[in-house]
Formats: structure tokens, sequence, C-alpha cells
């Protein structure tokens, strides 16, 4: 999964080494990273396209963009109103866990589409530069959502094993993002390691 600044997308890697990115409800390769409160009465915050559009009203409330951008050493939390009834303060980890959720859900969707069963295990994807505490809070918001997280890697090294560099290859990889612009190099040290 990779919860980017602005959008953020899943790909599941099946047995066969192939991978697929796993379309949006709204049959998108990825969906806006923004969470809007306050419009079901069940409290469910909407996730995505139609959260996106209410960032164009002239005072957008209880919509959170930029999710990724607030999780900094020190969290502070922010003041929002769930239902009509309900108004609670919220980290940025709760609207992150959100988005999880809705990738998460989407991609079980799509499997049990295909004939195969639901899973709950995923590998998550942070920018390179993300500190300790910025990786420990991605990986809380992605438990939140009721993902197993096997592991935490930088983006760069998402790529590469995408690409299946070769043992002893290097590359260059840019990542142009929505919040931060890495360049890497990567290097395929053994079957199973990159540094």
């Amino acid at each position: 999964i990779d919860f980017g600044t602005c959008y953020s997308c899943v790909a599941m890697a099946e047995d066969d080494g192939s991978i697929t990115i796993v379309p949006s409800s709204t049959a998108q390769n990825s969906i806006p990273s923004i969470v809007m409160f306050n419009t079901r009465k069940d409290g469910k915050p909407i996730v995505g396209l139609t959260a996106k559009r209410a960032l164009e009203h002239p005072n957008p409330q209880n919509v959170v963009a930029f999710i990724k951008t607030e999780m900094h050493e020190e969290i502070t939390k922010k003041r929002y109103k769930i239902t009509e009834e309900e108004t609670r303060y919220l980290s940025p980890i709760e609207p992150a866990a959100c988005i999880y959720y809705e990738l998460f859900s989407n991609a079980n969707q799509h499997r049990l589409g295909l004939g195969h069963q639901a899973i709950n295990n995923a590998v998550i994807t942070v920018p390179a530069v993300c500190s300790e505490k910025q990786r420990e809070q991605t990986k809380i918001a992605a438990e939140l959502a009721g993902i197993n997280v096997l592991q935490v890697i930088n983006e760069p090294t998402a790529a590469a094993i995408s690409y299946d560099i070769h043992v002893g290859e290097t590359i260059l990889v840019f990542d142009l993002g929505g919040g931060t612009l890495d360049v890497s190099i990567v290097q395929r040290t053994s079957e199973n390691e990159y540094k």
C-alpha cells in the first residue's frame, strides 16, 4: 500500500510474481488521500473523490487533506465534527487509518470478485526520508484499519522490487510525490536484500 500525500493506491503481488494495481470503487488506479467527516448519520467517513470535491467549497469543514504531512515527531490533534451529535479531537493517525481501510477494502473486494480469499496482510511504503517515529505512526494507522503490517519499506526499495533488478544491479529511483521529491540509488545485494 502506498499512502501518498495527495493520492494513495494499493497493488497485489501474486504468487507468480505478477503485480496488479487494484482499481478504486470509481475504477481509478488511485484515490485522493482526503477524508470527510459529518456526512453520514452512522459517523462513517467518506474517503477519496467525493471528499476531494468537498474541498472545492468556499469553506470546507470536516475535510482532512495532506494528512501525511501532519505526521511529525510531535502530533497535534484537531477538532472534527464526526456526526451532528459527536465532536472529537483526532490526530492525523485516525484519518490516515480511514484511507488505509478504504484501500484495503477495495483490494479485498477485488480479490473476492476474482474468486480469491480476502487477505489481511500488507507491506506499507514510506518516503525514504521518514523518521522512525513517522514509520511507527504509519504502521499504527494501518493497524487501526485492521491490516496486519508485514513490513514498512522505503518507496524507492518498493520501486526496485517491482522493477525486478538482478542481484548486483544498481538503479537510480526518482520519486516525484505530492509532498516529497526523493532521488535514491538502490542496489540489490542478494535475493531478499536491497540497500
